[in-house]
This record gives structure tokens, sequence and C-alpha cells, in this order.
């Protein structure tokens, strides 16, 4: 709550804002017409030292907050084409 206040938006907008800054495709839901209209305003410039904040968040167990986001990973392959795209 802290880093989105410091960027003047909600916590659903920069959690929007980190995922696409990370690379991934968000499909936000909502059927609220305020809220719709607000994820459109989801765009916005992070500064790497709170993108290293949300990364390193840590869970009430101590564990990382933020999931590894490498689809390698975690899928055993990348998602992308190595012949025509970049990671």
């Amino acid at each position: 709550m802290a880093i989105a206040s410091k960027y003047a938006k909600s916590p659903a907008q920069l959690c929007l804002c980190y995922l696409i800054c990370r690379g991934l495709s968000v499909i936000p839901k909502s059927s609220n017409p305020e809220r719709i209209v607000s994820n459109f305003h989801c765009v916005f410039e992070l500064k790497e030292e709170d993108m290293a904040a949300i990364d390193n968040l840590m869970g009430a167990n101590g564990e990382r907050g933020v999931r590894n986001l490498e689809t390698k990973d975690y899928l055993g392959f990348d998602n992308y084409n190595e012949e025509t795209e970049e990671p």
C-alpha cells in the first residue's frame, strides 16, 4: 500500500502495473464500471527499487510473496520462440 500511495495509485493498479512491467499478460475482471475505468490507468513507470521491493515481499510464514515469474522454471520450457523473440 505504501508503494501504491507513492504513485497515487490503488493497490490493484500497482499490482496490474507490476505484472505488466514483468512482461505478463493480465486480464482484470470487474463488473464495476469505475473499477473497469481504473484498470485502464495502470500503466505507469515503476522505479527499480519499487520493483525489487515487490519482488521481495515476504509471506506470513517467511516465504516469498511473489512467486517465480520465470515460466521456464515452473513449466519446464520457455513460453516464447527463441528464433524470433527475445525473453
